[in-house]
């Protein structure tokens, strides 16, 4: 017999041949791929997700709401449907407005805001002009209403001015019909815990985001 000396570093040809394709395929298959109806169901059910967040987030944050009578002309008319941001909304002036009514709350009214807590009112039917003099500052500005295409027509004398300091927490509104508009020169100021929210945009007839100005 002939005798050879054992080198545990040498390793036999056959232990480290390259795995032939075959082999490869049965040791890791490729995934099955999806059928057509697989992936419209997936699809489906994604789409399905994304209506009901945005079912979900239009609820929570947005209203719609429909005008009922002629306050707001010309901006806004009877029967008018308006989206309503309900939360997230900061009040400022101009800004056309839903409110709550304590006492009648089956008729919320639509009104625009002209003047917020601090500022001072003061109108003058004989001009049909409304003037402004804001928190903290000692001059009174003329407002420029160009949405307004019908005069004050009356108003209220609250002092021998004709004048309203808003409190603070309130609002000071006006319809934008000064003719034919339950507001604030008979209301009152109205607390700001009862605005419902802000209008957003005109559904139908639909006028954009800009076209309530």
């Amino acid at each position: 017999m002939t005798e050879f000396e054992y080198d545990p570093n040498t390793v036999a040809e056959e232990e480290v041949a390259a795995p032939q394709p075959e082999q490869l395929e049965a040791a890791h298959p490729a995934p099955a791929e999806k059928s057509w109806l697989s992936t419209m169901y997936e699809l489906m059910g994604n789409v399905a997700v994304a209506l009901l967040l945005v079912t979900l987030l239009l609820g929570f944050c947005f209203r719609q709401v429909v005008v009922d009578g002629a306050s707001m002309n010309d901006t806004l008319a009877d029967k008018d449907r308006l989206l309503l941001q309900t939360v997230f909304y900061t009040i400022e002036r101009e800004d056309i407005v839903v409110i709550y009514q304590e006492e009648e709350p089956e008729k919320p009214l639509i009104k625009r805001v002209i003047a917020t807590g601090g500022d001072a009112v003061r109108l003058d039917p004989s001009t049909n002009e409304v003037y402004l003099k804001k928190a903290g500052e000692n001059d009174w500005e003329l407002l420029r209403e160009p949405y307004v295409h019908y005069p004050l027509g009356w108003g209220i004398a609250w002092d021998d001015d004709n004048e309203i300091v808003v409190p603070a927490g309130e609002l000071f509104v006006l319809g934008d019909h000064r003719n034919d508009s339950r507001d604030s020169r008979t209301l009152g100021c109205i607390k700001e815990e009862n605005v419902v929210g802000g209008v957003l945009l005109r559904l139908f007839p639909f006028s954009g985001l800009g076209g309530l100005r």
